[in-house]
């Protein structure tokens, strides 16, 4: 997960020079993300770097897209539903574990 949000798969940078992300980059996250659901729903604790790259996706990723749209270029509608999606899944998955208590 960590290496898909922030090392060589990393979309930031295709968001800033693009506003879109790389194919099959979003249906990877979601695939990382539902392992990750099944890995790690019933643990008290997460990893540190797992909680970091799910919260930079969700975070960040809009920043990078929002710089787009301010400077280069024009809004893309997918993006936009993509990170929606992202974001949405991401809280989820960061939230349900204390939403359960």
């Amino acid at each position: 997960m960590l290496k898909h949000i922030n090392g060589e798969d990393s979309p930031r940078r295709t968001l800033l020079n693009t506003g879109a992300f790389s194919e099959r980059w979003v249906e990877t996250y979601f695939e990382l993300l539902e392992e990750a659901k099944l890995r790690w729903r019933d643990e008290q604790l997460w990893p540190r770097e797992l909680v970091a790259a799910v919260h930079v996706a969700s975070l960040y990723f809009p920043l990078d897209y929002q710089t787009w749209c301010q400077h280069p270029g024009p809004r893309n509608e997918q993006t936009e539903r993509d990170l929606a999606l992202i974001r949405t899944r991401s809280e989820t998955f960061l939230l349900t574990p204390i939403v359960r208590l």
